[in-house]
């Protein structure tokens, strides 16, 4: 079994075998894939999805769908570099979190929104997480969006306008 040993540590104790992680519960296997892959890039930055298969020794696949969770949830940042029609992602660790604050849902107490400054060195934005807790108080990541400081006071301007159109009707 993989512990970590703090929330932002992502060093894990044990390099399990493909017959050990086939051997997981399905969530414990998504959370140590995910805890792997952030191990890697907490050392490595701007990696491609190739050089973190090798990495972890992980197929295309597993990788490719850990590091979608992992960029939709603001945890790692995705980069395209390239011309024409060919681009390469590269990836790496979003930046220090900052200032989090909770919003929880009035109708429905297991969903709840996180909203927190990621910066990441050369810009700062806010990110808000939609995050959903399960009978046992497990929270999940449902969704994410990260708006640059410099476009907040214009995305809510537009947000104000969009929600008064659709919501008041």
């Amino acid at each position: 079994m993989v512990y970590m040993t703090k929330k932002t540590d992502y060093s894990l104790e044990t390099i399990l075998s493909p017959e050990e992680l086939n051997g997981l519960k399905p969530r414990e296997r998504s959370r140590y894939v995910q805890n792997l892959i952030l191990n890697i890039l907490s050392k490595n930055q701007d990696l491609t999805l190739s050089e973190i298969m090798e990495k972890t020794g992980l197929s295309r696949v597993t990788v490719s769908r850990h590091l979608d969770s992992l960029v939709s949830s603001q945890q790692v940042l995705k980069k395209e570099r390239g011309m024409g029609r060919i681009h390469i992602g590269f990836y790496k660790l979003a930046g220090s979190v900052a200032k989090k604050e909770e919003f929880r849902s009035k109708k429905d107490d297991s969903l709840f929104f996180n909203f927190f400054v990621l910066d990441n060195g050369d810009s700062n934005s806010i990110c808000i997480q939609q995050k959903e807790e399960d009978e046992y108080r497990n929270s999940k990541v449902k969704g994410a969006i990260t708006i640059p400081f410099d476009d907040i006071k214009s995305f809510i301007t537009y947000l104000n306008t969009y929600s008064a159109r659709v919501v008041d009707k």
